[in-house]
């Protein structure tokens, strides 16, 4: 999952970075601990009303980005279920 993340973030940044932030939970659900991983890039984004779509099966934000950058759509909604 988490080279998806990475992956998707380094594919859709042409400028900036891509930052992999890691934060210990010490109490995150019923006071179980746990690890929040986030990837922050600074790439071309994504508009509001397409971020709900975008776990779907071959859904991407933007038709032409699937021709400028590749992909299937399938990364994130396999993330998503795992």
């Amino acid at each position: 999952m988490l080279v998806n993340l990475v992956s998707n973030g380094i594919k859709f940044t042409e400028a900036g970075g891509v930052r992999v932030v890691t934060t210990f939970l010490a109490d995150w659900r019923q006071q179980a601990p746990a690890v929040m991983i986030e990837v922050i890039d600074t790439g071309v984004g994504i508009a509001a009303e397409e971020v709900r779509r975008l776990c779907e099966p071959f859904a991407q934000a933007d038709g032409s980005a699937s021709r400028r950058y590749g992909g299937t759509g399938l990364g994130l909604a396999i993330t998503r279920r795992l």
